[in-house]
């Protein structure tokens, strides 16, 4: 005869079935349910067809129990109850307030440290393996709050490309100064090293203008506009790292970083056939700029790799003021990005030759329809996290009407008079 056995929260655990005969015990169903789910045979509370299976000696025969072929076992797991309290107690600490007793707090964290190291003794994560992802964030954050050498921010960091890249060692470098300052993050398999820059400022989304501000927000235009950039080609790939303390902020940016990249700060002098190059590059750069509404447009957030091809490292989304598009004056870029070195190129190339290259530019790229586009992907992407602030909606309202905003700057450059 055949017993299904199934754990109780066991989400993605399926049933088990189990074969006994007149002679099976209750001591070889339970010691099957612990190599089964690794649940301790004292542990274990045993539900028959929905009610609890009471004064069964383990010796006894199934059989003589009424146990019949093709009944359901569910087993209900002690500890899963002190998870749940450990769950409750560290989403309690984490919202309270700074007037908290700050002994009764730490406290609190230490039996939340002490209770999360004994279920990952206990191999709980083994019994639940869906639970495995937040055992680990549960577990972070605990270590962030009481190992005063663990900055919060690392923490974030570490879980986002761990879980990216699970077989690499993941190394976070020192926050640099400034309020809109990052960190560089190594992440290396054997000799292979990649590296990241991850923008760690507190306020991303505080600029958002084209949504309400009485609450902490996920800038979705401006990260939007890093999945459009990467798209044309002007942004390295970009990951959104959701933040997994609560503060006033809910994502990092991070970028990778680009092979012999240089800021214009850094580009050495070269010949005129590069230096021309260059001088295009900086057109597209500064169209896109004005076009997608951007800003902190300085010397230090824009280059070229080393095949002198432009980039966008970094940026904010402005409130938008462009009231024509007369911005193609290239005088503007020169003061913008402060590439003095370049002033007499542009002074060489004519208004209807940045007109045209800048033309050609959205022409070639098909930025007009790659905005449609990337915003369907971007949305499926990034729904998710929109959902989980209850944004969703309003956030979606938002990028539509930039997306307008861009399609009338686009439309001002195509109609301009060469």
């Amino acid at each position: 005869m055949e017993l299904f056995i199934e754990l109780e929260n066991g989400a993605n655990r399926g049933q088990l079935s189990f074969v006994f005969n007149k002679e099976t015990t209750l001591q070889d169903l339970k010691t099957e349910i612990h190599v089964k789910y690794g649940i301790q045979p004292d542990d274990q509370i045993l539900f028959l067809n929905g009610k609890l299976l009471e004064a069964v000696a383990l010796s006894d025969h199934l059989i003589d129990h009424n146990f019949k072929n093709k009944d359901i076992i569910v087993v209900r797991y002690k500890e899963y109850a002190r998870f749940e309290v450990l769950r409750k107690t560290v989403n309690e600490l984490f919202h309270t307030t700074h007037s908290d007793d700050p002994e009764v707090k730490y406290d609190r964290f230490q039996w939340c440290s002490e209770e999360c190291r004994r279920l990952y003794g206990i191999k709980f994560d083994y019994t639940f393996p869906a639970l495995l992802d937040e055992l680990y964030e549960i577990k972070q954050k605990i270590l962030c709050c009481t190992d005063p050498m663990y900055p919060a921010i690392k923490v974030s960091f570490i879980y986002y490309f761990r879980k990216v890249f699970p077989e690499n060692d993941v190394i976070v470098g020192r926050k640099e100064k400034g309020t809109r300052s990052g960190c560089v993050v190594r992440v290396s398999l054997n000799s292979a090293v990649t590296k990241f820059y991850v923008k760690t400022q507190d306020n991303i989304g505080a600029m958002d203008f084209l949504c309400p501000k009485n609450h902490p927000s996920v800038d979705i235009v401006e990260l939007y506009c890093y999945k459009l950039l990467e798209k044309i080609g002007l942004c390295s790939d970009g990951h959104f790292i959701h933040n997994l303390m609560e503060s006033s902020f809910l994502i990092y940016i991070g970028t990778r970083q680009i092979d012999g990249f240089k800021t214009l700060k850094e580009q050495p002098k070269i010949d005129e056939d590069v230096d021309s190059k260059i001088c295009q590059g900086l057109i597209k750069i500064l169209l896109l700029f004005n076009v997608l509404m951007l800003a902190d447009c300085s010397c230090g957030n824009v280059g070229f790799d080393a095949k002198q091809d432009p980039f966008i490292v970094d940026f904010f989304v402005n409130d938008p003021r462009i009231k024509n598009v007369q911005f193609l004056d290239m005088e503007i870029i020169c003061n913008c990005v402060e590439a003095h070195c370049y002033r007499s190129k542009f002074a060489k190339v004519s208004q209807n030759e940045k007109i045209t290259i800048a033309k050609n530019f959205l022409v070639q790229s098909h930025l007009i329809n790659l905005l449609e586009e990337c915003a369907t992907s971007f949305m499926v992407e990034e729904q998710p996290v929109l959902e989980k602030y209850g944004m969703l909606e309003e956030k979606t309202q938002c990028l539509t009407k930039y997306i307008e905003k861009v399609k009338e700057n686009i439309n001002k450059v195509l109609d301009m008079k060469i």
